[in-house]
C-alpha cells in the first residue's frame, strides 16, 4: 500500500494528464512545494521538487562504485556537493549515475550522519544549470525520487526510487535527478553515500559538521603602563572553520580599573564592515562584525 500523500500525488497527476493540460515530462513541476521535512524515525515523506538557487557551490567530489550481485556486476559514480545558502545553511546535493553495462537497476540512495540537525528533502530537474561547475547534469527524465526516510538514531537519510508512478529504478545507462538534503548545518566535513539494490556499496561523500565558534584574544603593547602613560591594546578575532563563514560576531570589553581610552584614540581595525567603538575618556572597547569572516581568517582591532 503507497503512503497517502504519494497515492494523493499520483492522483493529481493522472487527473492533469488525462485532461490534457500538461506532459508526462513536466507532470511533477505541476503540484510540488520546495522541500518537505524529514524527521529521524519518522515515516517516509514525499520528495517534492525544487527550483530554489542553489546558493555558492563549496565543495563536490565524484566517487565511482562497483559491487557484486546474483545477476552480475553493477557499477557508476555519486557526484556529491555542498551548496551554502545565503543565510549560512548548507544544501547536500547528489546525484547517481549508473554505468550502461551494469546488471541491476539502482532503488536507493542514502547518507550520513545528520545527526543533530534538521533536514528537508527535495530533488531538482536542473543539474546542468547548477553554479559552480560541480559537474551535475539533468538526468534523464522520469527517474525521480517517490520517498525518502530517515533512521530512528536521526543518522541516515535516504531517497528511494520505487515503487512507480511516478518514480523509477535508476536502469543501467541512466542518471537520477539531483538529490537535495537541505540542514541547519553551517560546516560540514568527510562523508559516506550508499548505493542499495541487489548489493551495497558505499562512497565518499560529506556530511554536516559542527562548526567552531570564533576565539578573541587581546593583547597589551607593554607589560606595564606609568602614569599618565599610554599603550596599545589589540583584539584578534579568529575563525577556524575550513569550509563556514561567521558573521554577526561582536564584543564588549571593560578595561582594567584605572585604565581609559586615550585622546585620541588611535583606533584602527580590519574587520571589513564592522563598527567599531572606543569613546576618548571611557572604560569599554566594544565592536560588532556585520560582514562575514572567511575560511578561516583574522579581524583585528586596535
Amino acid at each position: 500500500m503507497l503512503p497517502k500523500a504519494i497515492l494523493n500525488t499520483y492522483r493529481r497527476w493522472l487527473i492533469l494528464v488525462a485532461a490534457g493540460l500538461i506532459t508526462l515530462g513536466i507532470a511533477y513541476a505541476a503540484f510540488i512545494v520546495p522541500s518537505a521535512p524529514v524527521t529521524p524515525g519518522g515515516p517516509a515523506v514525499g520528495v517534492p521538487l525544487t527550483s530554489a538557487p542553489a546558493g555558492t557551490l563549496l565543495a563536490s567530489l565524484l566517487s565511482p562504485f562497483s559491487f557484486s550481485t546474483t545477476a552480475g556486476t553493477t557499477s557508476g559514480s555519486v557526484l556529491s556537493a555542498v551548496y551554502q545558502n545565503p543565510s549560512g545553511t548548507l544544501d547536500f546535493y547528489y546525484q547517481i549515475a549508473n554505468n550502461a553495462a551494469s546488471a541491476t537497476s539502482l532503488a536507493r540512495q542514502s547518507s550520513t550522519s545528520f545527526a543533530g540537525f534538521l533536514t528537508q528533502v527535495a530533488f531538482r530537474l536542473d543539474g546542468g544549470s547548477l553554479p559552480g561547475g560541480a559537474g551535475f547534469v539533468n538526468g534523464t527524465a522520469g527517474i525521480i525520487p517517490v520517498t525518502a526516510d530517515r533512521d530512528a538514531s536521526g543518522t541516515t537519510v535516504g531517497f528511494n526510487l520505487v515503487p512507480p508512478p511516478p518514480g523509477t529504478k535508476i536502469p543501467p545507462g541512466t542518471t537520477s535527478t539531483v538529490l537535495v538534503i537541505s540542514t541547519d548545518a553551517t560546516a560540514f566535513t568527510a562523508g559516506n553515500a550508499t548505493i542499495i539494490d541487489g548489493g551495497v556499496q558505499t562512497v565518499a561523500s560529506f556530511q554536516p559538521a559542527g562548526g567552531l565558534p570564533p576565539a578573541i584574544s587581546k593583547t597589551f603593547g607593554a607589560v606595564t603602563i606609568p602614569l599618565n602613560g599610554s599603550t596599545s591594546l589589540s583584539f584578534t578575532i579568529t575563525n577556524s572553520n575550513a569550509a563556514v563563514q561567521v558573521s554577526g560576531v561582536g564584543f564588549s570589553d571593560s578595561l582594567p580599573a584605572g585604565l581609559l581610552v586615550a585622546t585620541p584614540n588611535g583606533l584602527t581595525g580590519s574587520c571589513g564592515g564592522g563598527s567599531i567603538t572606543a569613546t576618548a575618556g571611557s572604560d569599554t572597547v566594544k565592536t560588532a562584525v556585520t560582514a562575514a569572516l572567511g575560511r578561516p581568517s583574522l579581524a583585528t582591532v586596535t
